[in-house]
């Protein structure tokens, strides 16, 4: 990791969460060293086997590593890292998840759109499959206040067939995915950190959705493409199954509510259709064990329980995107 800068106007801080995948960390850190833009780096790992930490310690000695005992959830972990980071005076802080891959001049493009945006207080980028690299997993997301429906910008169409006008432009987004934004120190003291209730996925949505409510602009920029292994989309387990219900529908809630609280009740009703919906066309889920998770999401949310489900609910629950 180069060290930074302190004549720098601005200095940026990245924040990277492990969760038991240590050979990815040390991919993403390899990544980090290779950019062109000083920073400061934070690990912070959930549930830290100390042993692979102090390894991961002793090739990255500039890192600030921050071991946590247990696994509290994606964004619970991301705002301690980013609480140190405010702490060192920083002006933007960058939140990587571990299975980002980011070419070299990513936090430099990422840096360049807040000096041609000063209004905006997120950036995000493009992200891309890995190891599929040719297909985008993300530009951007759209949240229709009418429905709840959540959709990822141009996710599954190939580069190689894009020929829109906003390619390779910043674009005005509702928000931006969570395995990679960059947030301006401003938008951070002023709309809060990440909802930690929510434990994993949906939190980036839900901060975006305050940062503009404050005033701040959500952007995405196809100046790069980041490979990201994480899917895209909810479903592959029952864990991601019972999160997708209860935290699109705690989403869904924030938006600007109907006359008499019609439009909030006609958004639960459609999101819970759509994640019904979403379990029934992934492959990978049975409809018999598929439906329990999702009405254990709905039940959850209707009583107002947060955080981590009951045990057996879904197994291990990730802390990464």
């Amino acid at each position: 990791m180069r060290a930074l800068d302190d004549s720098l106007k601005t200095r940026l801080a990245c924040v990277v969460l492990n969760w038991r995948s240590y050979a990815w960390t040390r991919r993403c850190l390899r990544c980090l060293d290779r950019q062109d833009r000083p920073h400061l780096l934070w690990l912070v790992d959930n549930e830290s086997d100390r042993g692979r930490l102090d390894a991961l310690r002793s090739e990255w000695s500039a890192v600030e590593a921050i071991p946590l005992e247990d696994n509290i959830g994606y964004p619970a972990g991301m705002n301690v890292g980013i609480r140190a980071a405010l702490r060192a005076g920083v002006t933007h802080v960058a939140l990587i998840n571990n299975d980002c891959l980011l070419p070299p001049r990513t936090l430099s493009i990422l840096m360049s759109v807040f000096e041609r945006r000063p209004d905006a207080g997120v950036v995000g980028v493009r992200l891309v499959n890995e190891p599929e690299r040719d297909v985008i997993q993300s530009q951007g997301i759209d949240v229709n206040e009418r429905t709840g429906r959540i959709r990822l910008r141009r996710h599954g169409r190939r580069l190689g067939g894009l020929s829109d006008e906003t390619e390779g432009r910043i674009e005005e987004v509702d928000a931006v995915s969570g395995a990679l934004m960059v947030i301006s120190a401003r938008c951070l003291q002023r709309v809060g950190l990440l909802e930690e209730s929510y434990f994993f996925s949906f939190e980036d949505i839900e901060f975006c959705l305050r940062a503009r409510a404050a005033g701040f602009r959500v952007v995405v920029t196809s100046e790069i493409a980041v490979p990201h292994r994480g899917g895209a989309s909810m479903g592959a387990s029952p864990a991601q199954l019972y999160f997708a219900m209860r935290n699109q529908l705690a989403v869904s809630d924030k938006l600007k509510p109907g006359p008499f609280g019609v439009g909030r009740m006609f958004r639960r009703v459609c999101v819970v259709g759509l994640n019904i919906a979403a379990a029934i066309r992934t492959p990978r889920v049975d409809r018999g064990w598929g439906m329990r998770p999702l009405a254990g999401g709905l039940y959850d949310f209707m009583r107002g329980r947060w955080g981590n489900p009951a045990p057996g609910q879904g197994g291990d629950v990730p802390s990464e995107r």
